[in-house]
């Protein structure tokens, strides 16, 4: 595969260069996909255009680079033999096509040459003996195909913090990842294991990796520039106490916090920090069984504090139905009224995800009008609980927002706040240890 940035530097080296090539390939059951990474020739030119999980999860090959004159027709399909002629006869040294005595393979297999119109050709050299050099298929890359529109042009200078990545955080850090986020804080203590595989973004390759870790070689994998910050903590859990005041500090320096743990003690936490930071903060629970679930978000100035929605809801909630909502534990079960049992599958966990995504891009580029008329959504997908059948969708009218405007803080005030926090943590656990 080919990009702008290849074909324009190649064109830049004189005629007869010849230099070392890196690859990063991967070899796929029926294909063997390869892509430049990097160019030496007098000087090293690396490909920033690439993705940087692109040169992951494959095998770096390396090659060599001849720039030639030799005509497009008579690289068509040579053999070993005939290749290594054309190129001597253009002034190539060709004694790295050659295997030692000592040699099993090149050194460098992949041979790619730039013929006389500008065309390139590659070449994987693996067997001396019967005179193969198989030649791959050129792919180039269209990247200037902006396939998003102007609509997500600012999203990549903005900064998300994902708190959770388990079925519904995964889903919604790749999901804002392909929407243009280049910039993500992710926050997560867990392991992925193979019992996640019905629900979750990642697959078979990431097991036992920390999903923060996954999930951050996923996003590096979508496009160039990724930025991503990892955290693996549980904000709600025996964590040293000034590990999880720094990752809250860092959760108030992002454009947008994101709750995806349905978890009421990081809830709080992360409330607290939304209020008093002023950052936007938006939630999302999948509810059991895969009935339904909530996406709502906190917008400072827009809404009221997080915990005052919070409250609108249980009671709103309990005028409709007698209970509270009741978010999914870790197998999203649900017993029936016939005692069956209804487990949320990977496509009602999506649906609601995908929801929470596009308020989370309404609530970072600042849309005005906002596309969403309320700010928390109860969205059905089964008939149950509140809902009368699947796609009953219940708007949430959480009042007007808050009297009390977030204050404006220093870099300063922020780390002194910090060691604050910490004190106060760290004076709990011992005053509970001591009673």
């Amino acid at each position: 595969m080919t990009t702008d940035g290849l074909l324009t530097h190649l064109d830049s080296l004189d005629d007869g260069a010849t230099g070392s090539v890196e690859f990063s390939t991967v070899r796929h059951t029926e294909s063997v996909i390869t892509i430049v990474k990097s160019v030496s020739v007098s000087d090293k030119w690396v490909d920033s255009s690439l993705p940087d999980g692109a040169n992951t999860g494959g095998l770096f090959d390396s090659g060599t680079l001849f720039k030639t004159s030799i005509p497009s027709e008579d690289l068509k399909n040579p053999n070993l033999k005939m290749l290594r002629g054309l190129l001597i006869d253009d002034g190539h040294d060709v004694s790295c096509l050659t295997l030692g005595s000592e040699q099993a393979c090149l050194e460098k297999p992949l041979v790619l040459i730039c013929d006389a119109q500008g065309e390139l050709h590659l070449f994987w050299v693996y067997d001396e003996k019967e005179e193969k050099c198989p030649k791959f298929e050129v792919l180039h890359i269209d990247q200037d195909a902006n396939r998003l529109g102007e609509a997500f042009e600012h999203l990549d200078t903005k900064r998300v913090g994902v708190v959770g990545l388990g079925s519904v955080g995964s889903k919604l850090a790749v999901s804002l990842g392909r929407s243009g986020v280049r910039d993500f804080l992710l926050i997560d203590d867990d392991v992925f294991l193979p019992g996640n595989l019905c629900r979750n973004e990642l697959d078979w390759h990431h097991i036992g990796q920390h999903k923060v870790d996954a999930v951050s070689e996923k996003l590096k994998r979508i496009a160039a520039g990724m930025n991503v910050s990892v955290r693996r903590i549980k904000l709600s859990g025996q964590e040293a106490t000034a590990g999880v005041a720094s990752a809250l500090m860092q959760l108030s320096d992002c454009d947008l916090i994101i709750d995806a743990t349905a978890d009421p003690q990081t809830f709080n936490q992360l409330a607290g920090v939304a209020s008093d930071f002023g950052t936007p903060l938006l939630w999302i629970e999948v509810f059991e069984g895969g009935i339904g679930g909530l996406v709502a978000r906190y917008r400072p100035g827009k809404e009221p504090d997080p915990q005052s929605m919070r409250s609108t809801l249980n009671q709103i909630t309990l005028e409709l139905n007698g209970r509270p909502l009741r978010p999914a534990t870790d197998d999203y079960a649900l017993e029936g009224t016939n005692g069956n049992i209804l487990i949320a599958g990977d496509a009602d966990v999506g649906i609601i995800t995908y929801h929470c995504a596009r308020l989370a891009i309404d609530t970072l580029l600042e849309y005005e009008p906002s596309m969403f008329p309320y700010s928390m959504y109860l969205v059905g997908l089964a008939q149950g609980w509140c809902f009368s059948e699947p796609f009953d969708t219940r708007p949430i009218d959480v009042g007007a927002p808050s009297a009390l405007k977030p204050v404006q803080l220093t870099d300063k005030d922020k780390s002194e706040i910090q060691d604050f926090i910490s004190g106060i943590i760290t004076k709990s656990i011992e005053n509970s240890s001591s009673t």
